[in-house]
């Protein structure tokens, strides 16, 4: 997944601050679709309100303007596609809440012998190294995201 540009994340900046009606810096649902439709999305409420959830760094229930700007790459992608992402998610965050355990991971990697405990364990280190990049031992959705994109992890999601 390609970050983008100083330059371009200046101008988001930019054009989100103008959509924040009331100059909080923070943005409602209703701010954070069109700052979405900007960029060429058109997000559901369900997606707007998956979006804020996962991304809300501050846990106050509101996207801050920096918050998506920080996240507006796994956003994108995100919104290219959304439905299958959002289900991979929800299968492998079993408890439902908000990330994926890597006990969890586990179990579903080995559940029926789809794969052997020790390459499950092999699997679950790399994909650790790579993307856990807050390195709190469990993958958050902008995580997954940028695990999904790699072809290893897609080819699990489809079996």
């Amino acid at each position: 997944m390609e970050k983008l540009s100083s330059e371009t994340i200046d101008a988001l900046r930019e054009i989100f601050r103008k959509k924040d009606v009331n100059g909080t810096g923070a943005l409602n649902l209703s701010e954070l679709e069109e700052c979405l439709n900007v960029c060429g999305l058109n997000p559901s409420e369900e997606e707007l309100r998956f979006l804020t959830k996962h991304f809300d760094a501050d846990g106050d229930g509101i996207l801050q303007i920096e918050e998506l700007l920080k996240n507006i790459h796994v956003i994108h992608a995100h919104g290219m596609k959304a439905g299958r992402l959002m289900e991979a998610f929800k299968k492998f965050d079993i408890r439902g809440q908000g990330y994926i355990r890597l006990p969890d991971l586990l179990k579903i990697l080995t559940f029926n012998d789809f794969m052997k405990p020790d390459d499950a364990r092999k699997l679950l280190r790399k994909l650790t190294t790579k993307y856990d990049t807050n390195k709190d031992g469990k993958f958050d959705y902008a995580e997954f995201v940028a695990m999904f994109e790699n072809e290893e992890i897609a080819e699990l999601c489809k079996k």
